[in-house]
């Protein structure tokens, strides 16, 4: 039997794998976290080709997410938003469109919560009609806002499941109506499906918080059905006492 001397080649090619592995993953902690460009409007152009230019990379999209959500990005673009509209900035109205879709195919849930928040989700849209592709802007804001009604088939008097109902219709609408098919070789097979998973754990949120009313108005008559019934019998105890009393 032959028997050779020195280390396991095998353990030398496992320990360079790991130490390949742990060097990386060094790297990328020591990587400086992303820096947005100001939220101004001369660095507009440049706002637009770097947000487009993250969506490629994954770990650039999750970088670009944090910071946006961090910094409060989305409320500064809307402010800069109402400043060109005012201003009839066609040029820079159409990069806030671009902007603003690559926010959308970031595909975070945080950044969603933020967009589609009351007091932000019109700005949003009103940003999103200024689709450079088309003749002239959409009418999301419009439509939404004179076109559409919620309709109670029963009454809803919970304020919170009357928001949650509007906030998912909007989203419905920006996935189906604002948001174009984005092309696969900018974004991955994925695109938008946190979006949609959003909007379905929505409407499971609106069926749950509309059957807790339901059973809450069912369990307020049983006991106000309950309570009527043992006034009765009291009555009734009563009369049966003050018969027996006179007939004592």
């Amino acid at each position: 039997m032959l028997q050779f001397q020195g280390k396991d080649p095998s353990v030398d090619i496992t320990q360079d794998v790991i130490d390949q592995t742990d060097e990386e993953d060094d790297a990328d902690v020591g990587v400086p976290a992303l820096k947005l460009p100001a939220c101004e409007l001369p660095r507009l152009d440049e706002i637009s080709t770097f947000f487009v230019s993250c969506l490629a990379s994954p770990i650039k999209r999750e970088r670009l997410s944090v910071a946006i959500e961090s910094d409060g990005y989305i409320r500064k673009l809307t402010d800069m938003f109402h400043a060109c509209e005012d201003a009839g900035n066609v040029d820079a109205l159409h990069r806030l469109y671009s902007v603003f879709k690559s926010i959308f195919l970031l595909n975070k849930t945080a950044l969603f919560e933020v967009m589609f928040a009351d007091d932000l989700i019109f700005s949003v849209l009103g940003a999103m009609e200024y689709d450079p592709v088309l003749d002239k802007p959409a009418d999301h804001r419009q439509y939404l806002t004179n076109e559409t009604c919620l309709k109670q088939v029963i009454p809803l008097n919970n304020v919170a499941l009357v928001q949650k109902i509007h906030q998912t219709y909007r989203m419905q609408y920006v996935l189906d109506v604002v948001l174009p098919t984005p092309p696969q070789s900018a974004i991955d097979d994925n695109a938008l499906s946190t979006l949609s998973s959003f909007i379905f754990f929505n409407k499971m949120e609106i069926v749950t918080m509309i059957q807790v009313g339901i059973f809450d108005t069912q369990r307020r008559s049983v006991a106000k059905s309950v309570g009527c019934f043992l006034r009765r019998l009291f009555v009734c105890l009563f009369v049966c006492q003050c018969d027996n009393f006179r007939t004592s």
